[in-house]
């Protein structure tokens, strides 16, 4: 049991020891600039423009939003379209009178 526990500790060790990396090797060559031929141009980097940091929108409180007037933009909603009784005309009892 002592030997199983000791083997335990020693891999439990190695595993937490610092890894030692060999040095790093000579650095590569420079590589060539690119060409201007038709695979280096679609598959360039592209610049990116940097953009400002979005202000985050004013939040208005609780009780101006329960109490406060409601803002109606264009996202208002259409008017209701006007009823029409053909359902009713269509099923119903027919006039004999006329």
């Amino acid at each position: 049991m002592a030997d199983r526990l000791a083997t335990i500790l020693e891999g439990f060790r190695q595993a937490l020891r610092r890894e030692v990396l060999p040095p790093a090797a000579t650095p590569a060559p420079p590589r060539v600039p690119a060409g201007s031929g038709l695979i280096q141009v679609i598959f360039a980097r592209e610049p990116l423009e940097e953009h400002p940091p979005a202000t985050p929108a004013s939040r208005r409180g609780f009780f101006s939003l329960l109490f406060g007037r409601e803002q109606i933009g264009h996202w208002a909603p259409p008017p209701a379209r006007p009823r029409s009784r053909w359902l009713a005309w269509l099923l119903g009892a027919e006039r004999l009178d006329d």
